[in-house]
């Protein structure tokens, strides 16, 4: 139902024009606020926004880095195993090889000696002590080779 604007008495339609401006008023200045409260705090938040994305971009760069990090002293660490491999199999060799081969020439001389020394008890005792001496070493070269380099690393790699 509408009442028309005449029918209103004046004191009437003069309250009714100041609640209507006062309304108008109202949500100018609470337009006014809310567009100043947004610009406000929509800086805040930006910035937050553009700091996380920063921070974000940067960990995935450490990330990144700690990763190229991590392989490049894990082939460090394969390279190191392998030089020690090579040494300790270049030692074992060398034992083997050498140092037990004149062990077993000192042992053969050992033997002609007893034989040209037959008649002297000092000799007999002075050749026990030997061979016992050159035994003890032929054992522990054996062991430092197999220590450095067993045969069971050749059949697994």
């Amino acid at each position: 139902m509408t009442i028309p604007w005449s029918a209103v008495s004046a004191p009437q339609r003069k309250a009714l024009e100041r609640l209507a401006f006062g309304g108008v008023g109202l949500l100018v200045v609470g337009a006014i606020v809310g567009f100043v409260l947004a610009s406000i705090w929509e800086r805040p938040i930006v910035k937050l926004s553009e700091t996380a994305t920063l921070t974000a971009a940067r960990l995935r760069q450490a990330e990144n880095q700690h990763d190229a990090t991590r392989r490049q002293v894990d082939s460090l660490t394969d390279r190191l195993m392998s030089l020690q491999e090579d040494e300790r199999r270049r030692i074992a060799a060398e034992l083997h090889d050498s140092t037990s081969q004149h062990l077993a020439a000192a042992s053969i001389n050992l033997m002609r000696l007893k034989a040209e020394a037959s008649n002297s008890k000092g000799a007999g005792e002075a050749y026990e002590e030997i061979k016992a001496s050159l035994r003890e070493a032929q054992t522990e070269i054996r062991i430092f080779t197999y220590l450095l380099h067993p045969p069971k690393l050749d059949s697994l790699a």
